[in-house]
């Protein structure tokens, strides 16, 4: 079965990646991660890492408008190794005293991010309508990552042209809450990802593959199809999630 993790932050120390797969995406959260994912590929020669970088909404300093300036030489510097921006994004529940700095963030990297004709992989908590307007301003495409069951707002960002990222904290939900959710959409709107490792279960910290694994037959019961046939899909929508040309991106 081919699988494909579309995030992950591969520079924890607690839990090491170990997965069984074949490609994952790589976000970062500051400058320094973002610099360690170009350079993490050697350090798991069999996979196939993209790497995004990236400043978190959890993670703006006080001098951020320089870390920003960093980021973008960064990018320029580095050229081809990048595949995409993010971790990015608004989150109001953790960090609601600094929205305007939160969106100054956002949109600079969403402006890096149409520059260079790069995919996004997006952050949003409590903060779908400003997120949602905000991307409406740029030619831009990527995933909403941890898309949470809201079905409304799954679709408006799916008919702006946006991909969503479901991870095994949706099989907390019930059964039919989750269907329900799934049908709504093609099975072409989903990709799957770990977020490894921020899970609160220790053995997906351990393997991230079997809580992908889970969310593959949970959507193959739901579509009705096979789980090699959701795999595959799961597989190709991610992997042109991640071209560096988005213009491909339909």
């Amino acid at each position: 079965m081919l699988l494909f993790d579309s995030h992950a932050h591969l520079d924890s120390q607690d839990y090491p990646y170990k997965p069984s797969l074949t490609d994952v995406v790589a976000v970062s959260v500051d400058l320094a991660s973002s610099r360690s994912n170009v350079d993490i590929k050697s350090n798991y020669p069999s996979l196939t890492i993209h790497s995004f970088v990236g400043i978190h909404p959890w993670f703006i300093s006080k001098g951020y408008q320089a870390d920003l300036e960093c980021l973008a030489e960064f990018v320029s510097y580095t050229g081809t190794k990048i595949a995409g921006i993010g971790e990015i994004g608004l989150d109001y529940y953790r960090n609601a005293d600094n929205k305007l700095d939160q969106q100054t963030c956002l949109d600079f990297q969403l402006q890096l991010a149409s520059l260079h004709r790069l995919p996004v992989s997006l952050h949003c908590v409590k903060a779908f309508n400003d997120l949602y307007n905000t991307l409406r301003g740029f030619d831009i495409k990527g995933v909403v990552h941890s898309m949470p069951l809201m079905p409304v707002e799954a679709k408006r960002f799916y008919q702006l042209g946006f991909l969503l990222g479901l991870n095994p904290r949706i099989l907390q939900s019930s059964h039919d809450k989750r269907h329900a959710f799934y049908s709504q959409l093609p099975l072409t709107a989903w990709v799957i990802e770990s977020d490894f490792p921020n899970l609160s279960s220790s053995n997906l910290c351990i393997d991230p593959v079997l809580g992908m694994i889970a969310l593959i037959k949970d959507l193959a019961h739901a579509y009705g199809i096979s789980d090699e046939a959701v795999a595959q899909q799961i597989y190709n929508t991610t992997k042109q999630f991640v071209t560096r040309n988005i213009d491909e991106f339909k």
